[in-house]
């Protein structure tokens, strides 16, 4: 997963104050948590993941609730999120260059009006239709996104 560094059985003010270093140092921080004491370290990080079982407050403080009480579910939950940032990616620059050459075929008079709203239209379909097939996602995942 890439992770610099990991801190486990740590009290609640321990963990508060380690996400608060660490913030300050400009780190992007990710917290895993199932209880009651973890819930402001889960709020207080860029990413909060609380575990399916874990204490109702945790799993209300949280961004992400894996859905198996499985520590692996977290390396799937980042495999998913990189997935489906590179489909909005690749989506947005499919867009502006669609959308780019289609206006400026209009432009230029090669297209009618008519016609070029029918692309414009057309392939903006596409796109929404691409997006909701989860193409570009890992196999095994474009159906767990749907």
């Amino acid at each position: 997963m890439g992770l610099d560094d990991y801190r486990a059985g740590l009290m609640p003010e321990d963990k508060a104050l380690a996400l608060k270093n660490l913030a300050e140092e400009g780190a992007r921080i990710a917290f895993v948590g199932d209880g009651i004491n973890d819930a402001p370290a889960l709020s207080g990080a860029h990413v909060g993941m609380a575990m399916h079982h874990g204490a109702d407050v945790a799993r209300l403080a949280a961004d992400i609730t894996l859905l198996e009480d499985d520590i692996a579910r977290v390396a799937d939950a980042k495999a998913l999120a990189l997935a489906t940032r590179g489909l909005v990616d690749s989506n947005f620059k499919l867009t502006v260059g669609l959308n780019t050459g289609i206006l400026s075929a209009a432009a230029f008079g090669l297209l009618n009006p008519v016609a070029a709203s029918a692309l414009h239209n057309g392939s903006t379909i596409g796109i929404l239709l691409r997006a909701l097939a989860g193409a570009g996602l890992p196999r095994g995942q474009a159906a767990r996104a749907a």
